[in-house]
């Protein structure tokens, strides 16, 4: 049987695990702690949401009225980072 998770740890390039503050899909805990199974080197978390808001819910994090400000600078500077050409 097949168990992604025990395939990470042998990836090869550069990993970013996004979470939202208030998403119950899959809650920040979810994904740092999976974030934790790629190699240290390349993976980079990032919690999005304040305590005093705004917040981020799982759709949110793609759509939501803020994620053009907010979250898509954080994945174009991470594109730019580790671009090969």
């Amino acid at each position: 049987k097949f168990y992604y998770k025990d395939h990470l740890s042998r990836t090869s390039v550069p990993v970013l695990a996004l979470a939202g503050d208030r998403d119950l899909i899959c809650p920040p805990v979810a994904v740092e702690e999976t974030a934790k199974l790629f190699p240290e080197n390349l993976v980079t978390y990032k919690e999005l949401g304040e305590p005093d808001g705004p917040h981020y819910a799982h759709y949110d994090l793609v759509g939501g009225r803020l994620a053009v400000e907010q979250v898509y600078p954080c994945i174009t500077e991470f594109l730019s980072q580790h671009d090969s050409a």
